[in-house]
């Protein structure tokens, strides 16, 4: 299904934001070039963007740009991951991964410390083993252990699809369309995932 858009004046109107201040964020990169669409319209051409995400994006920003310098914001919302490194036992305590999830996927001394990269790859297996068994969960943190590092400077989703009881576990970059006589059982926002999780480790320092 298609993402629904909006034009920049819609989106200017509707935030109350200045022309300025979003090409601004733009060349920050807090917000990210690929959102800016241009599309043929009776004036020429027009800019548009996926609604959902700027205006959510824009929220944020203006939640925090009197606390925090554009260069601040500019590497809060980069897809390269926060520099950090988190007991498990300090992660389950505030809740960002579960005590069984860090038994299952992780590793099972509460003193060992886990990188954003480690932290990431389990909150998707926390996410995902409702839809997914715990064998699969393993094997997609193993696939994005070898295959994200490639991929973690772009926007990209992840997919998962079976075949005869086979899961086989991909990472794209938009604008790839996916047409598969498999069926696709998994398909996240990696760039969505990696903003969540910083906004919850930003509470945690």
């Amino acid at each position: 299904m298609e993402q629904e858009v909006i034009s920049k004046k819609e989106l200017l109107d509707a935030t109350g934001i200045s022309y300025g201040q979003l090409y601004r964020w733009k060349r920050k990169n807090i917000i990210p070039e690929e959102w800016f669409i241009k599309k043929s319209s009776f004036t020429g051409q027009e800019t548009f963007f996926p609604k959902e995400k700027i205006l959510e994006r824009i929220e944020a920003i203006k939640g925090m740009k009197d606390a925090y310098s554009l260069d601040d914001l500019s590497a809060f919302f980069s897809p390269r991951p926060a520099d950090v490194a988190l007991s498990g036992a300090v992660l389950a305590a505030r809740s960002i991964l579960t005590l069984e999830t860090l038994k299952a996927y992780g590793n099972s001394s509460s003193d060992e410390h886990y990188d954003f990269h480690s932290i990431l790859f389990l909150s998707l297996a926390e996410e995902l083993k409702g839809k997914i068994d715990d064998e699969s969960c393993c094997e997609m943190i193993d696939f994005m252990k070898k295959s994200y590092k490639a991929k973690e400077h772009q926007i990209s989703e992840l997919l998962a699809f079976q075949k005869q009881n086979v899961v086989i576990w991909a990472i794209i970059s938009p604008p790839a369309h996916v047409y598969s006589s498999s069926e696709i059982l998994v398909r996240v926002n990696l760039e969505d995932k990696v903003n969540q999780l910083k906004h919850r480790l930003s509470a945690v320092h």
